[in-house]
């Protein structure tokens, strides 16, 4: 009986820096996520705090709608995993493709929504007058391009399934890096629609990146015609 507590606890210790190794990097990398809203807020106060007041209000109703992708992201998650796990690769190719799918009509879907309901929803959680001229220049711009975000979060968990949590970590790092490089730029000239510019780019960056290494490394651009055969 002791024998086998013991043997639990050994088991138990090993598997704990391999977990670390995933928990770390994947905390990491939703921190540095967030880290994009708050630069800007931050950056912004420096000029006007009304402006930042309403970028603050503009990232509420963006971090709730980017609840939807990391659910679909949780699940294709799993579900890539186990097939993994299971050596039925192309299985988890495939599930890999319909995960970019989804995530692509599912981010263009909200963006249309948050595009043109953007008004809508700064009204309902309280943004007003001038803070609601400056939530809704914000969030028409970069609610707009939330399909970049939705599309990041499937690559970065097809990436992430096959054991590598490392690099999803450093793309959202250099996005961070040039969001806030842009925002140095742009902020004093264009204000909350420089950070809503410099905000897309980084996030437009961080897409290019995380296709080219998923594309190069992981899968092919061909994975998505085990969803569509060609006919013949």
């Amino acid at each position: 009986m002791h024998a086998k507590i013991v043997d639990t606890i050994i088991k138990s210790e090993k598997e704990t820096p391999e977990l670390l190794k995933l928990t770390i990097p994947l905390l990491s990398e939703a921190i540095l996520h967030m880290m994009l809203g708050f630069v800007d807020v931050f950056m912004l106060s420096r000029y006007n705090d009304l402006a930042a007041s309403g970028v603050n209000a503009a990232n509420q109703v963006i971090t709730v709608l980017s609840m939807v992708f990391l659910v679909f992201s949780s699940s294709a998650g799993i579900l890539i995993s186990q097939y993994l796990g299971a050596g039925q690769k192309d299985n988890a190719s495939r599930a890999a493709a319909l995960t970019l799918v989804l995530h692509l009509i599912s981010g263009w879907l909200i963006s249309l929504l948050v595009f043109f309901f953007s008004s809508p929803m700064l009204h309902f959680i309280g943004a007003e007058e001038i803070v609601f001229d400056f939530a809704s220049d914000y969030l028409t711009f970069v609610g707009g391009f939330l399909f970049l975000q939705s599309v990041y979060s499937a690559m970065s968990v097809i990436i992430r399934s096959h054991g590598l949590a490392k690099q999803p970590m450093i793309f959202a790092t250099v996005m961070n890096i040039l969001n806030t490089s842009l925002n140095l730029l742009l902020i004093p000239s264009m204000g909350v629609k420089g950070a809503a510019l410099a905000t897309v780019i980084g996030r437009a960056a961080g897409v290019i990146g995380m296709a080219c290494y998923l594309f190069t490394r992981i899968e092919k651009p061909s994975i998505f015609r085990l969803v569509w055969p060609l006919p013949g």
